[in-house]
């Protein structure tokens, strides 16, 4: 808001010197003019209407300025506020997926890893940077066939989430049962889900 009053303060500053300028500049002409010859009648009413008129035009142009900046400042005050809005929706979502006490993976439509939580590398033993970039069947124990996983899809695609017990096996190769909630991550305006988690 400081910066639009001090634009504003500015481009008061500037109309009214550059009327000045004008008035000052017609007025040295005039003042020559006559000192050359005496000024013809239409002359002087010209100059007279100019002066008006460059007054009137310079006050257009003002106005025209100093409406520009209300609506510029109003446009700009709305996206900053709309920017913070979605930064702090993003810190907290953030903040959540991070402290949450059950182990959390987003991953791409392929299976593919994007992102952990610290409880899955609390859960399973792999680090972030070991799982990022890799299938999620990383996990795999291989205690279920490859029907189960269809059936899984199947329901994800169909109802949009699914839910139950896999066999996963950690880092170190024990075997545990976790319990399960796999949903889509929708985008608006995207058709399809970009993320499962």
């Amino acid at each position: 808001m400081r910066t639009a009053l001090t634009i504003t303060i500015l481009w008061s500053l500037v109309t009214v010197l550059s009327a000045w300028w004008n008035v000052d500049w017609q007025q040295s002409l005039v003042a020559g003019i006559a000192a050359l010859t005496p000024p013809p009648e239409f002359l002087a009413e010209h100059l007279s209407r100019h002066r008006a008129a460059l007054v009137l035009v310079h006050g257009a142009i003002w106005g025209l300025g100093m409406a520009a900046l209300t609506y510029g400042s109003a446009q700009t005050s709305r996206r900053l506020d709309e920017r913070s809005r979605i930064e702090d929706e993003s810190r907290l979502a953030d903040h959540v997926f991070h402290n949450a006490l059950e182990a959390m993976v987003v991953t791409t439509g392929d299976g593919t890893i994007v992102r952990v939580n610290p409880a899955f590398t609390h859960l399973t033993g792999y680090t972030q940077t070991e799982v990022i970039g890799r299938k999620a069947n990383v996990l795999r124990s291989f205690h279920h066939d490859d029907s189960f996983y269809a059936q899984m899809w199947q329901s994800l695609l169909t109802t949009g989430s699914w839910q139950g017990e896999l066999k996963n096996r950690r880092k170190d190769g024990s075997v545990f049962v976790a319990s399960e909630t796999n949903a889509p991550l929708r985008e608006p305006c995207v058709e399809g889900p970009l993320y499962y988690v």
